[in-house]
């Protein structure tokens, strides 16, 4: 079993906590030589998403192990970016400064989710069904289902990088189950 880190937005990690979702797709990106598949059944995903750390008073708070605890943007939309004598910071233009990183930037120890892989497959984009799309996160929409709503939040995430759905990427689908979500900072 090994472990690997995964990027979501958070309305995914929304979706992941509340038990909605339980499969990604993620493009297969052609490339000679490499292996399709770097990840197996019963590895681990730690999911990287968008994070601040805690501070009162100009100064990071700890938990009991050390570590800084942390917002999560998926979760606790409305926190201000503070500066050492507790006031909101501002940029030069006036507009309110982010305390938001990227979740690219995640580090192991401030993930709160983790997933265990129970089953993987490649597939063409299009070849999703109606249940896979529910799986996704996907909302359903009366007047198309699960696979089109599916398709605008692929595009959303997917298109600017040229793999929309009209492109229908092969793709390598996860099917995931949560081992642990809730709070890495406690």
């Amino acid at each position: 079993m090994k472990e690997h880190p995964i990027l979501f937005t958070g309305e995914m990690v929304r979706a992941i906590l509340d038990g909605i979702k339980t499969q990604t797709r993620r493009v297969i990106k052609p490339q000679s030589g490499a292996p399709i598949c770097k990840y197996n059944v019963r590895d681990r995903l730690w999911v990287r998403e968008t994070w601040c750390y805690k501070m009162t008073d100009g100064r990071y708070e700890y938990n009991a192990n050390g570590n800084p605890l942390v917002y999560y943007r998926a979760t606790d939309p409305d926190v201000e970016a503070v500066d050492d004598d507790g006031m909101t910071k501002y940029r030069k233009d006036g507009s309110p400064a982010s305390p938001w990183i990227p979740s690219i930037y995640m580090p192991y120890w401030a993930a709160r989710i983790f997933l265990e892989i129970t089953d993987l497959k490649v597939e063409r984009l299009q070849e999703i069904s109606e249940d896979d799309a529910k799986a996704e996160g996907a909302e359903h929409w009366a007047a198309h289902g699960y696979v089109t709503s599916f398709s605008y939040l692929w595009d959303s995430i997917n298109g600017k990088r040229g793999y929309g759905w009209d492109v229908n990427p092969k793709v390598r689908v996860i099917t995931f189950k949560m081992i642990k979500g809730g709070d890495a900072s406690e």
